[in-house]
């Protein structure tokens, strides 16, 4: 029997090689250890390596927004447009994988002394150290050189070292710097579950009650889905207890169809099935809803996976769905795609955000350093840990990692709370851009004394000049009063120069958030805290300003579209549209 080699599995799949009909053969010589570990490894059948490349497209063109729809583009073009945004089934399609393929590798190890152990070591030496130097990259190095992801985490980065960021994904301000990695997670979690439910398995040899078993939990796990799906969409959508069942669905294909016993379809039955399947997902792509995924669209596409993968176990090396799905080129992507959906997005951030992802170009630009980047890190880092062969080699690189890692994680809290000394970046040095550092002023003639306190709902910071040097530069008897929001607060470093200058007296009343004299909209439609705000610093100034007193009202008075946490909410109502659209 021969071994196949075993490549990445998907963007989230990087297990076992994919099964194919066991042909028994006779073994070369070679030891007892070998023999076994040949003889029970499955072969790989490059049409799901097919597979795994249609899903990653599918999520590329989905998260490269191509076909941007515009109101000039004809009415195919924008259909065509929405198709592809329901690009988010490949996920279905890696998750319904992932079971099945992990699931048929446990079950080739059968007899074989320390599976467990041994499943979880190639799992870790396939998925982590690629995982790891990606997250080293971008938490650690490129925020030293002052180049950082867009939307900061909220929580720690440990999550995400962890392999938990779906447990914070659906409570970080768009999804965190790295949102795409959530799926890893989920089936990093599925990872350690696995092996517990085959436990009963691997004691009687039995599959039937390992069926019951993960069949029950897929039943529990759906119904969950269902009940959740309303009220807490974003945990539902990103958690592993809302979405085991579809990993449960490829894990019951594998328990119910072994590749050594399987016999062909017939013709007539799989021509039915590969149409079912093709319309499921075309339903899908039609119909799908994003706003209730998992529950309950993605039945469609996990059905259709599920019924695919069947076929493609049961049909003839030379049927044209084979045939197809083994086409060199949808294999080596297959096989590249857990390092491309690891750097796609990365890519397509940055690009994004500097020389922007909008023309055609552009995005077959981003596409295709995605496609470069994860083929030399499936050449130069997963080939040759695939290729490892002592046991005691792959546990040193996987304790070597776990090191690393955790270096790692003391590094990036130290670059964290020590910013200013550590970072290579210019912007570590705040006094060169924070609004709050005093402006240098040449030849001052007076001091500065600065004092904040809170009065109520007002933030007051006084700024009051002291031992001035000349009788003309005496503090004025006026005072300039700067009522506003965060913007009033900006104006501090330059007002502190304007106090040492012309020994101004200087009060600063500010509450984030709450312009002063808004344009936008009436005071009655205010929050409580700014109307409260906004009323007090009046009555301040109506209280203790003189005759000769100036006044600044620094605010954001324009409405945001969005800030460093994510976009906005659009507004409650809609603005009246012209009366000729009327």
């Amino acid at each position: 029997m021969r071994a196949a080699r075993a490549g990445p599995i998907s963007p989230h799949v990087t297990g076992c090689g994919s099964i194919d009909r066991v042909k028994p053969t006779a073994l070369p010589s070679t030891s007892n250890a070998a023999r076994r570990a040949l003889a029970d490894r499955p072969e790989h059948l490059p049409s799901l390596d097919g597979l795994r490349g249609l899903a990653i497209v599918l999520v590329l063109l989905h998260n490269l927004d191509v076909l941007a729809p515009a109101a000039d583009r004809p009415l195919a073009v924008a259909l065509l447009k929405e198709t592809l945004y329901v690009g988010w089934i490949g996920v279905q399609l890696f998750f319904v994988l992932s079971g099945y393929l992990i699931t048929r590798g446990l079950l080739a190890s059968r007899g074989q002394p320390g599976w467990m152990r041994d499943f979880l070591v190639k799992r870790g030496l396939r998925i982590l150290p690629l995982y790891w130097i990606a997250l080293l990259l971008l938490t650690v190095a490129l925020p030293m050189l002052g180049v950082t992801l867009p939307h900061p985490s909220h929580f720690s980065t440990a999550w995400l070292w962890l392999h938990l960021s779906n447990w914070t994904t659906p409570f970080e301000p768009g999804g965190g710097p790295l949102p795409h990695v959530w799926s890893l997670s989920v089936e990093e979690q599925f990872y350690l579950l696995v092996p517990l439910l085959l436990w009963p398995w691997a004691r009687s040899g039995r599959t039937g009650r390992v069926a019951a078993i993960v069949g029950a939990a897929c039943l529990l796990s759906l119904v969950l889905a269902a009940l959740n799906q309303a009220d807490r969409p974003s945990s539902t959508f990103y958690m592993l207890p809302f979405r085991f069942w579809e990993l449960g669905a490829g894990v019951l294909l594998a328990l119910h169809l072994d590749p050594a016993t399987t016999r062909p379809a017939s013709t007539r039955l799989q021509t039915a099935s590969c149409f079912a399947a093709a319309a499921a997902l075309a339903a899908a792509l039609a119909l799908g809803d994003s706003g209730r995924f998992p529950w309950p669209w993605a039945l469609v596409p996990v059905a259709a996976t599920t019924l695919l993968i069947a076929m493609l176990m049961r049909q003839s090396p030379t049927s044209a769905l084979r045939h197809l799905l083994s086409h060199p080129l949808p294999v080596f992507v297959g096989r590249i795609s857990y390092s491309v959906y690891l750097w796609h997005w990365p890519v397509i951030v940055l690009m994004r955000w500097t020389v922007g992802l909008d023309t055609p170009s552009q995005q077959a630009l981003a596409l295709g350093l995605s496609l470069l980047l994860g083929y030399l890190s499936f050449r130069f880092v997963e080939t040759p840990l695939r290729r490892g062969r002592a046991d005691s080699t792959r546990r040193r690189t996987l304790l070597t990692g776990i090191g690393a890692s955790s270096l790692a994680c003391v590094a990036l809290l130290a670059l964290t709370l020590q910013h200013d000394r550590i970072s290579l970046s210019v912007t570590a040095r705040s006094q060169d851009w924070s609004p709050s550092t005093p402006v240098p002023v040449d030849m001052p003639h007076c001091q500065v004394s600065m004092s904040t306190q809170s009065l109520g709902e007002i933030d007051l910071r006084s700024l009051t000049p002291e031992h001035c040097r000349s009788a003309s530069t005496e503090p004025l008897k006026h005072r300039l009063w700067v009522i506003g929001d965060s913007h009033a607060a900006a104006y501090q470093g330059l007002l502190h120069a304007l106090v040492a200058q012309q020994g101004l007296q200087v009060e600063i009343l500010q509450k984030p958030g709450c312009p002063f004299l808004n344009l936008r909209r009436p005071l009655e439609e205010e929050s409580d805290r700014c109307r409260s705000f906004i009323r007090a610093a009046a009555a301040r100034v109506a209280e203790q300003a003189h005759p000769g007193d100036q006044v600044f009202l620094p605010s954001l008075r324009l409405a945001r579209l969005g800030d460093q946490w994510g976009p906005k909410a659009p507004p409650a109502t809609e603005p009246p549209r012209p009366e000729r659209e009327q």
